[in-house]
């Protein structure tokens, strides 16, 4: 990611919301860290990184029910 770009957190990327505002901030040229529960769900994610401009997409882990995370 270039250093740049303003950078925006998108909470819960893969869901149905999460994944049109990371669409409309990708667009507009923001760098993005979406958090997903499991980053590593190809299921989940695949939509995601399939998005236009998603070199500027960063998936990361973050699950609330998870004590770990």
């Amino acid at each position: 990611m270039n250093s740049d770009e303003p950078l925006v957190l998108v909470t819960g990327a893969s869901g149905f919301l999460g994944s049109r505002l990371v669409l409309m901030l990708l667009e507009e040229g923001y760098k993005v860290k979406g958090t997903v529960r499991d980053p590593n769900n190809k299921q989940k994610v695949a939509p995601l990184k399939a998005l236009p401009h998603g070199e500027r997409l960063e998936l990361v882990k973050a699950d609330l029910i998870d004590p770990n995370c």
